[in-house]
């Protein structure tokens, strides 16, 4: 390096030196044509070298000829020669000006930018569109201030600020720490915006809530699948389900789901007991699928299974399942061990032997793993959610329509539900990326949408290492994985000081960090700039008018482009992304609320799963749907009505329903609508199509207060063929009466206050603080209110004054208790 910059430095010198005598050889023709043209080119001048357009061009030294031949000349002649002396002396001290600048900017090593300490800088507008982040969809990940490319923007040095999407086949890693607006910069704007399919890891369902209704009206399919739901309104996933039975993957399958519920905590098969439990798990959901018919093939039905009583012992259990005969039929083909036929499936057979040879003790403790491994598929409100399946996995890219799917999982139940989120998202891994096509020498997409995985603290999960290691590939079946983060300690807390999650996303997003520990990695991956610096050095004594000599000399060093300190100052509206292969962008966070688009697209109800569930002589049926009601602006109801499949809906009307207070009594008020399509023609008696839009009209008149709050659920247009009919879900339409009063009782309290309509059981005491349009606000206290239905508390209430209001089991009427 050192022996490359003496020779770059000699190089400068020896140029500046020619430049020195060309300026020199200038000076000395611009003083010889000047004095020719003095001399109006006369002929005593002599024979010119050649003419240009009428002009005679001389030697560029022909001045100094000049002089010398007349020196002795007095007056004009005098006079010009001299004039031409001037022109060259002061040429020459041009050169000489000019040079010294030159050797002084040479000196200062500007001519070439010197990366030897490192070459890390803040990507400029070329680099930003270099990036491909300039895009019209993808994921929304910052903003940034870019010069406007128009012709006008270029005359006026206009500055525009567009934001930054990732649509690559690419994955995306987010460090944030809590409450740093990664959901509101992040999370939703990529899902008020993104096209295709997405499945989101909906941890307090705030992405649900914003996001779906919008999805919902786009056409998109919804599934909302909360383990813990009770009242029917969340989709159902059964595992078991995803078994293709009587199929060569269906031990595959199995296997797949036995892993995940065997190893909960990601220790891995190396444990024995971890191990011996999945085989054992594996046979017996491989029984549990091929015996329990079509409606008692779910992980509850296997634990069921293993904790039988009316087994005598375990071996007695092993044993029904070695003799039971799984494929009565014989169609399979299946052989034992030995080769011969056999209609027991052929890994159950080889499951129960392997665990009829262990020791009665070690039996025991393979068993009671099992049954604990089980033991959250028992739980009745979980069981329920896991019993049958909406959807199956496949769907998610593969249905007519893009498919969102919100796993929902409330902070509380995070741990507890852990293994099924697991179970869940890698079983979603590896069944989107079974396969892969080729057509004339390329890959062919197998998919109708694209997956994008937004995978919200993702440390909750434990180690996948199913997703660790599918980065590398599952852009290639169409996935897209954003993976979000506190920092990078919590990630290698849950993947090991080795973890190449991080290695796996092309795109970082950094917000400010919290602790020393995060700031200093994020300061490495930004890298060294080089930067220069000036010494001064003087000499003589200090008592002295005047020093003897000031020595300057100029050293270059290595400084991070931003220290650990500074990334700890970051301002709170910064976003840091570092592209791989790219130079950092230094950009500003979003905010959906602040984007008019977006918050309009936010403040539209999720829709709501509809269900009908009903016996006939066919056997039962279960069919649902999602359901969304508006009223627009000239009162007409609009449905947005989607189903999963074309014509799944039998005919049904709609049911409007309102509940007043009369006399101290809750009354019910119900009212059946007919659909109508865009035309004005009936259309409830389908048939339906996957996305449809209605209007509502009455069929008979009622006294629905369409201007106070009722509620939108499906009802059979003909039920006398179906027996145990239940219906599940309803839409609440909020009134635009209660729409504004909840707008001035955060406008008063500010929107860091939780507003929430008061619940079954539930006692809430406080302030009064706002009496509009019917509702009560009651100021709770700690960050909390309630708003209540005037028309449904005992007694009055005046603001200013505390009350104690209680309500019943069913969440109607609040009992008034005064101070």
């Amino acid at each position: 390096m050192a022996d490359d910059k003496k020779r770059n430095s000699d190089s400068i010198a020896w140029w500046v030196i020619a430049l020195f005598i060309i300026c020199l050889l200038l000076s000395s023709w611009v003083a010889t044509q000047y004095e020719a043209s003095n001399f109006s080119y006369q002929s005593a001048l002599g024979v010119p070298l050649f003419s240009f357009f009428g002009v005679s061009i001389y030697e560029p030294w022909s001045w100094l000829t000049w002089t010398f031949r007349w020196s002795e000349e007095k007056g004009i002649i005098d006079e010009v020669l001299s004039q031409g002396m001037y022109v060259f002396n002061g040429g020459i001290a041009l050169s000489i000006l000019l040079c010294a600048f030159i050797n002084y900017l040479r000196t200062r090593n500007k001519g070439t930018p010197d990366n030897l300490h490192g070459s890390a800088h803040w990507a400029t507008d070329k680099e930003i569109r270099d990036t491909g982040l300039i895009s019209k969809d993808g994921v929304c990940v910052g903003s940034v201030d870019i010069q406007d490319k128009t012709l006008a923007g270029r005359l006026f040095g206009r500055v525009i600020r567009i934001i930054l999407r990732d649509d690559q086949k690419t994955h995306v890693l987010m460090a944030a720490p809590t409450r740093s607006g990664k959901g509101v910069g992040v999370v939703l704007p990529t899902l008020l915006s993104w096209r295709f399919s997405t499945l989101v890891h909906d941890v307090k369902m705030e992405n649900f809530a914003l996001t779906a209704g919008f999805r919902h009206k786009a056409g998109q399919l919804i599934l909302n699948f909360n383990p813990t739901c009770k009242d029917g309104t969340a989709a159902r996933w059964n595992p078991l389900d995803e078994i293709r039975v009587w199929t060569l993957d269906d031990v595959r399958d199995a296997q797949n789901i036995a892993a995940m519920v065997a190893d909960p905590d990601a220790k891995g098969m190396e444990d024995h007991w971890v191990s011996t439990s999945y085989k054992l798990l594996t046979g017996v959901f491989l029984h549990t699928v091929y015996s329990g018919g079509s409606t008692d093939r779910s992980l509850t039905a296997a634990a069921k299974f293993i904790a039988d009583s009316s087994f005598e012992d375990v071996k007695q259990m092993l044993s029904f399942m070695l003799g039971y005969e799984h494929d009565p039929d014989g169609k399979m083909g299946w052989r034992d061990e030995g080769g011969r036929p056999t209609r027991t499936h052929p890994e159950v057979m080889l499951v129960a032997s392997e665990m009829l040879k262990k020791e009665e003790k070690e039996l025991g403790s393979v068993i009671s793993s099992a049954v604990t491994k089980l033991g959250l598929f028992t739980e009745p409100i979980v069981a329920m959610n896991v019993a049958v399946s909406d959807f199956r996995v496949r769907d998610l890219m593969n249905l007519t329509q893009p498919v969102s799917c919100y796993y929902i999982v409330p902070p509380a139940d995070k741990e507890r539900l852990r293994p099924l989120s697991r179970l869940f998202f890698a079983f979603v891994i590896r069944r989107l990326t079974e396969e892969m096509k080729f057509e004339g020498g390329k890959s062919i997409e197998g998919y109708k949408h694209r997956l994008l995985l937004m995978m919200d603290e993702l440390p909750s999960l434990r180690k996948l290492d199913v997703l660790q290691d599918g980065l590398a590939y599952i852009a290639g079946y169409g996935l897209k994985a954003v993976m979000i983060i506190q920092d990078m300690v919590q990630l290698k807390e849950a993947y090991g000081d080795k973890e190449s999650v991080s290695a796996g996303c092309h795109l970082r997003i950094a917000y400010a960090p919290n602790t020393m520990d995060e700031a200093k990695p994020l300061s490495e991956m930004l890298g060294k700039k080089t930067v220069e610096y000036e010494t001064r050095n003087h000499s003589g004594s200090r008592t002295t008018h005047a020093l003897g000599q000031v020595s300057l000399s100029t050293q270059m060093a290595g400084r991070e482009l931003m220290t650990p300190d500074e990334l700890l100052s970051l301002p709170p509206t910064d976003v840091i992304l570092k592209a791989s292969g790219f130079a950092p962008i230094k950009g500003k966070k979003l905010r959906y609320y602040e984007m008019p688009v977006f918050q309009s697209r936010a403040e539209i109800a999720p829709p709501v799963r509809c269900s009908i569930e009903m016996e006939s002589n066919q056997g039962s049926a279960f069919v649902w749907a999602m359901l969304l009601v508006e009223k627009d602006a000239s009162g007409t109801l609009k449905v947005w009505l989607n189903l999963k499949d074309r014509e799944l809906l039998p005919p049904v009307y709609a049911l409007i329903k309102q509940e007043r207070v009369v006399d101290g009594v809750l009354v019910a008020k119900e009212s059946l609508y007919d659909f109508l399509d865009k035309d004005q023609v009936i259309k409830s008696k389908g048939p339906f199509s996957i996305t449809n839009q209605f209007s509502l009209k009455s069929r008979n008149s009622d006294d629905i207060d369409l201007q106070d709050e009722f509620s939108v659920s499906l009802r059979l247009i003909d039920s006398s063929a179906y027996k145990n009919v239940r219906y599940a879900g309803e839409f609440v339409v909020i009134s635009a009466r209660k729409k504004q009063v909840i707008k001035k009782a955060l406008k008063n309290f500010g929107y860091e206050v939780k507003l929430q309509d008061a619940e079954k059981l539930s006692k809430n005491y406080g302030v009064i603080v706002l009496i509009d349009s019917g509702y009560v606000v009651q100021d709770t206290g700690y960050g909390n209110a309630v708003i209540h239905r005037q028309a449904r508390l005992t007694a009055p209430v005046a603001v200013g004054q505390d009350y104690l209001v209680a309500y019943d089991a069913d969440g109607k009427l609040g009992s008034v208790v005064g101070q």
